[in-house]
């Protein structure tokens, strides 16, 4: 490794030690600095998040040599998901649902530093799986059998998941409209084992299309039938209420499309995508109207709902709020943990990685059983759906007050499988550019899920679909296959 990166790393990952270490020391003499002034407290540790959100993509710069990542997104979606209320109340933004509105400022201070803690932890475990510049590239012969792979395991895997993702978009939009969102949850039946075969084939849509659309990006025609048939797909899901996975989706394919078409990634080139995604943002308050069981849900009524949202609120502000209500799972959990509940210990962890496994034996998976935090914090709210989970509820749930340190690991995964700090790697190696735009679609909105659901997602539609490109290529050169 280059001494220059190690140096740089070392005082980077020191400096976020030290930044850790601030808060641990100097929070007795903040609690007497703010004596009986819980909301004043709340609001400067609000400044420090702030500020340690600059610094995390100052910092990611100086180590890794570039801000322009798919890392910088997910760092980015970490901080709007367990902070993003905490943003907002340094500017005294207020919503009704936000959490100043329902819990006591001392328990939201203690879920707000332990969150603070979780970030440090996370920072340092990214800036550890920093390396040198890659240099490992495909020969154009390589490349060559990759694009013809690609597009064999595509269409392969395209043939076998239409139907059941077709079946399975109707069954959601029809309950969907019907009932809302909730009820997916409610009424919606829970199909188990083998008969989730059509739900579990389903997503093997998404990396279909993705390797089609590489496979196709010398063929202007296909390349956007496909494009558009991703958009299509993102689109459809947020109809239906859902946004863990539209939203990642349409982030990967405008990765794609940029590496694929420009093949270097400069800031001019992002500005129109930026604007793009703000207006897309300003939409989710709109959207809002296909979570709920009302009767009329046609564009009129999606339109006048788009334009009262920003006579009612800045719907930008709303997304923030909604985002960062994520940080709910962690104040209740803190609650009764370990008070009226045991330390696990790290069992959901190990529970997790069982998400490798086929659901083939068991009515309901182990990992679903065992490593479901939401399902706990669901229970324990009293409530059918929406309270989900996190990464710093999930690292509290197993060690405690402790349970920051979970997140180096974590820190070190995310940004090691997100990362590229060649801004031509990609190009030169197509199954590090699939499996990074598969990669941050399965885990996106890992900050507000749990571990187990990324480790099922990236096995099953982001490993296997890639080996079964490597395998073909074995294939076809051991029994002599001429490539044109």
């Amino acid at each position: 490794m280059n001494k220059k990166i190690v140096i740089t790393k070392i005082i980077f990952i020191a400096g976020w030690l030290f930044i850790g270490l601030l808060i641990y020391i100097f929070n007795p003499y903040i609690n007497i600095l703010f004596t009986n002034n819980h909301p004043q407290k709340v609001k400067f540790y609000s400044i420090v998040g702030l500020i340690m959100f600059f610094l995390s993509i100052y910092s990611w710069k100086k180590v890794n040599g570039t801000i322009i990542t798919p890392f910088i997104l997910w760092i980015t979606s970490y901080y709007f998901f367990c902070f993003g209320q905490f943003f907002l109340y340094i500017f005294n933004i207020d919503f009704d649902f936000l959490i100043f509105h329902r819990y006591s400022y001392e328990r939201i201070f203690d879920a707000q530093l332990f969150t603070l803690y979780t970030i440090v932890a996370f920072m340092i475990g990214a800036l550890m799986s920093v390396n040198s510049i890659e240099k490992k590239s495909l020969k154009p012969r390589e490349n060559t059998e990759f694009t013809q792979s690609a597009r064999t395991i595509g269409w392969l895997l395209f043939s076998i998941s239409i139907i059941p993702t077709v079946i399975n978009y109707y069954e959601i939009l029809t309950i969907s409209f019907q009932y809302g969102y909730s009820g997916l949850f409610n009424v919606r039946e829970v199909k188990t084992s083998f008969g989730n075969i059509g739900g579990f084939l389903a997503l093997f849509t998404i990396p279909a299309m993705f390797l089609l659309l590489y496979s196709y990006r010398n063929h202007f025609n296909m390349y956007r039938i496909f494009f558009w048939l991703i958009v299509v797909y993102a689109i459809i899901g947020l109809i239906s209420g859902d946004r863990d996975k539209p939203l990642p989706i349409l982030v990967g394919v405008i990765i794609l499309n940029l590496i694929l078409k420009n093949q270097k990634i400069k800031i001019k080139k992002l500005i129109p995508y930026l604007i793009g995604s703000l207006i897309v943002l300003t939409m989710f308050p709109a959207f809002l109207i296909y979570r709920r069981g009302t009767e009329n849900r046609g564009l009129s009524t999606f339109w006048n709902n788009y334009i009262d949202s920003f006579t009612d609120n800045n719907p930008l502000f709303f997304v923030f709020a909604e985002m960062g209500a994520s940080v709910i799972p962690l104040i209740e959990t803190m609650a009764v943990i370990p008070e009226f509940f045991p330390l696990h210990y790290g069992s959901t962890y190990l529970w997790g990685l069982t998400a490798i496994i086929p659901n083939l034996f068991w009515d309901v998976h182990p990992a679903a059983v065992h490593s479901n935090i939401a399902a706990w914090v669901k229970e324990l709210m009293g409530i059918s759906y929406g309270a989900g989970s996190s990464l710093p509820t999930e690292g509290y749930y197993n060690f405690g007050k402790f349970g920051f340190l979970c997140l180096i690991p974590i820190g070190y995964i995310v940004a090691k499988f997100s990362n590229f700090n060649n801004k031509d790697i990609l190009m030169k190696n197509p199954y590090k550019l699939i499996f990074v735009c598969l990669f941050l679609i399965f885990s996106l909105t890992l900050a507000r899920r749990g571990l187990y659901d990324m480790i099922r997602g990236v096995s099953y539609y982001t490993a296997i679909p890639l080996l079964l490109v490597y395998l073909l290529i074995l294939v076809k050169r051991r029994y002599g296959k001429k490539w044109g």
